[in-house]
């Protein structure tokens, strides 16, 4: 009798036992799960104060460049042709330097943004640093004027200094423009009646005109569509009872949301870079 008193005891002890089990598996595996975190945040850290030291070893160079251009050290050199030639290379490595910096800040103000890493102080200092790049910009224009009027600076050294501005500045334009293409799709969304009409599709296939298949036209209408930015387009209102995306997009990387049973609601893209992959024109066939 006692035995079958002690039974329901020793189930519950046994469950308990299973259950605690249970529960220091998921704490290894939260815990396991955070220290990835940590690490992977502690790598972060670490290649932002990287980035950090660079920029403030090109801006200790900079102020080394400008005490050697101070207005005491230019006396007398009207008539010293090694003197100019100096103070013209020190004016080009201080122009080099700031671009060099200024490209250094605007990664790692990207990769910042990037990250899952929200540090106010880290913002702030970059704010700061690109603020004394604005200030050390002014201050070379204003150098670069003192030195022209005391006829130190010789036009080859204006015509290298422009070269390189205008260089860099040609490069951003491009790389600029190449992002905004790649980053450009279009859509069109309308009856089968209104694409064929506006020239965007056409029935091919078939046998003596049976079961034809709705196709883009190879010379289709690009006018017709409607541009966007892929980065931020991620969903398109579709409101109808039936919806079919025509052109070749893969159907795992995006679905067809419905508002009721009887109405589509809109399109979602779940992966936008494989969606896009295929075709940077999206063509909805709506009833």
């Amino acid at each position: 009798m006692k035995k079958l008193l002690y039974l329901p005891i020793i189930m519950l002890l046994l469950f308990s036992c299973e259950n605690y089990e249970e529960q220091v598996n998921q704490l290894k595996s939260t815990n396991d799960s955070l220290a990835r975190v940590n690490v992977n945040r502690d790598s972060s850290i670490n290649q932002f104060l990287a980035s950090f030291n660079e920029i403030e070893a090109n801006l200790a160079q900079i102020k080394e460049k400008e005490n050697l251009l101070s207005v005491e050290n230019m006396s007398g050199v009207e008539n010293n042709e090694s003197k100019k030639e100096k103070i013209n290379q020190d004016i080009l490595q201080i122009y080099e330097l700031l671009q060099s910096n200024k490209q250094k800040l605007a990664q790692l103000q990207k990769n910042l943004n990037r990250s899952d890493i929200k540090i106010s102080e880290l913002n702030k200092t970059i704010k700061n640093l690109q603020n004394e790049l604005i200030a050390k910009d002014s201050a070379l224009v204003i150098l670069r004027e003192t030195l022209k009027s005391k006829d130190l600076l010789i036009d080859s050294l204006y015509k290298n200094i422009d070269s390189m501005y205008n260089t860099v500045t040609e490069r951003e334009t491009v790389i600029s423009s190449q992002k905004d293409e790649m980053n450009t799709a279009y859509y069109a969304v309308g009856t089968k009646k209104e694409l064929i009409a506006n020239q965007i599709l056409d029935k091919k296939g078939g046998f003596v005109g049976i079961n034809k298949v709705l196709q883009l036209k190879n010379d289709f209408n690009k006018e017709y569509f409607t541009k966007v930015d892929i980065t931020k387009f991620n969903s398109l209102p579709i409101m109808s009872k039936k919806a079919s995306v025509i052109t070749s997009h893969q159907t795992s990387t995006y679905s067809l949301i419905k508002a009721t049973p009887e109405k589509i609601d809109s399109l979602s893209i779940t992966n936008p870079k494989e969606f896009w992959a295929t075709s940077k024109y999206l063509v909805i066939v709506i009833e």
